[in-house]
This record gives C-alpha cells, sequence and structure tokens, in this order.
C-alpha cells in the first residue's frame, strides 16, 4: 500500500523499479560496508582498497552499460546491487564466520549507548546532506536527480584513498587502540 506514496514522495509515481527492492538494497549494502568495516578494523589495508574499489569500479561500468542498453533509472539499482553482490560473493565466508558468534552483553550495551544517540544526529546529517537531490528535482526535474546523483557517485571515488587513509592507515600510526 505504500509504494505509490512513497514512490509520488521520493521520485515520482512510474517509478520503474518495485519499492520493496530498496529494503534489498540497504540490506546489501549494509552487508558490503560491514565487510569493509572489518577489514579496516583489522587494518587490512590491501583487502579494503581492493574490496572498496571492486564495488565502485563494478558499479560504474554497470551502470554505463545499462544506460547503453537503455534501462534508465533500472541500471542504477540494478548496478547498485550487483556491485554489492560482488562483494558479498567475495567475501561470503566473513557474514556466515559472523553469524556463529553471539554478541557479549556488555559490548553491545556499549554499542547502544553510543550508536542510538548518534544514529539520530546522522540521519539528520544525512537528510540534510541529500537535501539538495530534492531542490534539483523541484527546480530541474527527476531526471537531472540522477544525472547530479550518477556525477557525485563518479566525482567521489577520489575519497576512497581519503577513506582509506582514514579508516586503515591512521590507526596503525597508534601502536595500541587504547590510545587511538
Amino acid at each position: 500500500p505504500w509504494h505509490d506514496q512513497l514512490n509520488k514522495l521520493l521520485l515520482k509515481a512510474d517509478l520503474p523499479v518495485p519499492f520493496f527492492i530498496l529494503p534489498l538494497l540497504i540490506l546489501v549494502n549494509g552487508l558490503s560496508t560491514l565487510i569493509l568495516t572489518s577489514f579496516s578494523a583489522q587494518q587490512q589495508s590491501k583487502k579494503f582498497l581492493m574490496g572498496t574499489l571492486l564495488v565502485q569500479v563494478t558499479f560504474f561500468l554497470l551502470f554505463l552499460a545499462g544506460l547503453q542498453a537503455g534501462w534508465q533509472l533500472k541500471s542504477f539499482f540494478v548496478s547498485f546491487l550487483l556491485a554489492n553482490l560482488l562483494l558479498l560473493s567475495v567475501n561470503g565466508k566473513l557474514i556466515l564466520f559472523a553469524f556463529q558468534f553471539i554478541p557479549e552483553l556488555h559490548i553491545l550495551k556499549q554499542l547502544l549507548k553510543t550508536g542510538l544517540p548518534l544514529m539520530f544526529l546522522l540521519l539528520l546529517t544525512y537528510l540534510l546532506y541529500q537535501s539538495d537531490h530534492y531542490i534539483i528535482k523541484f527546480y530541474l526535474g527527476v531526471e537531472q536527480t540522477g544525472v547530479y546523483n550518477y556525477g557525485y557517485r563518479f566525482a567521489s571515488m577520489l575519497l576512497i584513498f581519503v577513506v582509506q587513509s582514514n579508516n586503515v592507515w591512521l590507526p596503525r600510526v597508534y601502536a595500541r587502540g587504547e590510545d587511538f
């Protein structure tokens, strides 16, 4: 029942991709983020860089191929999903390994104590960050929003190396976790 309402709110009423794909995209992207975060936390620089590049390059190549095939907006969703699924298929053992462990209660309490307040702050920040898409949609139309989003993702490829240094190489400067 929410399909038409949310599509009108987010993009337009005749979105060529069914609404149920959004939770699937969120789940797959979340699992990919967990894999990349585990590489970062374990200071595995090569795996982190290769995984990030694998997702980004696969996304861009599939997206361009989808545009050439005439898929238009569908190509964004399909390429995003397939790029993240590729990372999961290459590193699927990590996800299966993670499900074997039950988190300790004190660690979970610390995570929730820190994570819940930050979750709302990050949501607000992200909504402000994404508001430019809605401004572009309102003044220029939904087609320009897609062009802008793709251009932004393409430009952000250089940020891979900034994220790499921030998440992996900087913690290596600190020999012990407590000091960090």
